[in-house]
């Protein structure tokens, strides 16, 4: 009826037996909640759209009185329900009961819920409620209220807003939306896409994060982290505070993933990172790692020394400066660093995990600069050539003749055992097909675990691979990098699976595996 905010046909059915439980006192708050999760939804399948609210609203009559039970978790699901069907019928009920109501945590409800179903009336109800007397849940709901009105801010609002924090204590156990109510706010202020409230909220933020107290700290970096996918200035504005927040390990933690996504534009904040990401290199130490990663992404010259002297201590930092994230492609180059790498490379047997990738892509994009690793990438060959052809290849392109006859030599012998990628790299560094043509046949006959390269390599030569190589004809004319099948959709069956209409499973659409023909298997160059 209600799966992660999707209501369905079942749920209109429901919501009257629903009702019924809710009034009849059968785990009321509980089903309120459901009710009102279901009224909230704006995501509807195979429903009419606004369906599930109406049935909702339709059974206000027999809902409000819960507003006057004597049990607090009722009444306050009573009135996050109510206001989440819209209906304006709600209102004079949650007036008279924000007069009565003595618990400020459902008095808050009952303020949210007045500004749900009307902003103007809610923000002008918000104004009387943001005293310092007033209960804090309470002033919460007020600041809210104003934002969702789209009324100015104020420096009354900006000061509420700041005595609230930390607010996640505060915050509505049903509102999923505002889980972070600092970062809401900052997010509406920033959506109003007007200076004014753009400097306000990283004003917020700017505070926060230089609170003396951890757990404002932590929101600050929530809403410093919403601030800058949001806005393209964020950044520049907040990373001063940013590096104020980092005055011990945790801090520095806590800051170290906004920092990495945020690249060199958080270098200003660099040096605190600096201590941890520095730590006991010669050991493994996750926070350190982390910490220096971070510090690859923000400040490359920095972090360069640390890596050298930590390689094989730091797979995190080492993805950093050669992985999908890196800003710097490619990370610069270090001569330290390339001697740390080929001692790295010297000792295979202490590679582990993803390093022996990282290691020769951090050479490729060095280039020819690595040419005094070519011994060890000739050693690393016969036994991983998918990466260290490649990585020859980039490395000896433009090297000295005598480097790069080294590395053709290398390439010669392990394409003569068989080795795909060795001469797929010859082929790129001297145009000589034959070695590639000779292995490429077999390949593709025998269909081995190399079948998907091979493909693609016979359709990257196009028709030379045709002429010389007929069992490369057919894929280098589709060019297809893969010969695996095409699947087609099957819809699902229309018969009903022995239920009702209403509250029957959906069914899956099946996929049949069919055969395709040449042009509707293209590769690169054809979708």
């Amino acid at each position: 009826m209600l799966h992660q905010r999707t209501v369905y046909g079942a749920s209109v059915v429901a919501v009257p037996f629903l009702a019924g439980l809710a009034a009849a006192g059968h785990r009321a708050a509980d089903v309120l909640t459901l009710l009102g999760g279901m009224a909230a939804s704006e995501d509807e399948h195979g429903v009419e759209r606004g369906a599930v609210r109406a049935a909702v609203a339709g059974q206000l009559p027999l809902l409000l009185p819960l507003l006057e039970t004597a049990e607090n978790g009722v009444r306050r699901a009573a009135a996050w329900t109510m206001s989440c069907t819209r209906s304006r019928i709600v209102l004079p009920a949650l007036r008279a009961r924000w007069n009565e109501e003595p618990e400020a945590e459902i008095r808050a409800e009952i303020l949210s819920g007045i500004a749900r179903i009307d902003p103007a009336a809610g923000a002008a109800l918000a104004a009387t409620a943001l005293d310092p007397s007033r209960p804090a849940e309470v002033r919460l709901a007020a600041v809210l209220a104003h934002l969702d009105a789209g009324a100015p801010w104020s420096g009354a609002l900006h000061t509420a807003a700041l005595s609230l924090l930390p607010a996640d204590p505060l915050r509505s156990a049903f509102d999923i939306d505002r889980t972070e109510p600092l970062a809401a706010s900052v997010e509406a202020l920033l959506e109003r896409n007007h200076p004014v409230e753009r400097e306000a909220a990283f004003a917020l933020v700017d505070s926060a994060l230089r609170d003396g107290r951890a757990e404002v700290r932590a929101e600050g970096v929530w809403a410093a982290d919403r601030a800058c996918m949001i806005s393209r200035s964020a950044p520049r504005r907040l990373v001063p505070a940013l590096r104020a927040a980092g005055v011990d390990e945790m801090s520095v933690l806590a800051l170290s993933s906004l920092l990495g996504r945020l690249g060199p534009a958080a270098a200003p904040a660099a040096d605190v990172l600096l201590p941890l990401a520095g730590r006991a290199l010669g050991q493994d130490d996750d926070f350190a790692d982390r910490a220096l990663a971070t510090l690859v992404l923000v400040a490359p010259a920095l972090a360069t020394p640390l890596l050298t002297a930590g390689l094989g201590q730091r797979p995190r930092a080492l993805d950093a400066a050669t992985g999908l994230r890196s800003p710097h492609d490619p990370f610069p180059y270090d001569l330290s660093l390339l001697t740390a790498v080929r001692t790295r490379l010297s000792r295979p047997q202490e590679l582990s995990g993803n390093e022996p990738w990282q290691l020769t892509n951090l050479l490729a994009g060095w280039g020819s600069v690595a040419a005094p690793a070519l011994p060890e990438l000739c050693t690393l060959l016969p036994h991983n050539p998918d990466l260290a052809a490649p990585t020859l290849t980039s490395v000896a392109r433009d090297s000295a003749p005598a480097d790069r006859d080294r590395a053709l030599a290398a390439l010669r012998a392990a394409a003569d055992t068989g080795a795909l990628p060795a001469a797929k790299a010859l082929n790129d560094l001297t145009g000589d097909t034959a070695p590639l043509l000779r292995l490429l046949g077999p390949e593709l006959r025998e269909g081995r675990f190399r079948l998907r390269q091979a493909a693609a390599t016979a359709g990257e030569l196009g028709p030379r691979a045709g002429r010389s190589c007929p069992r490369c004809a057919r894929h280098s004319a589709a060019r297809t990098p893969t010969p695996h099948p095409r699947w087609t959709r099957t819809p699902p069956s229309p018969r009903p699976c022995g239920a009702s209409r209403a509250t029957r499973t959906r069914r899956s659409p099946s996929w049949t595996p069919c055969s395709a023909a040449p042009h509707e298997t293209a590769g690169r160059s054809g979708r």
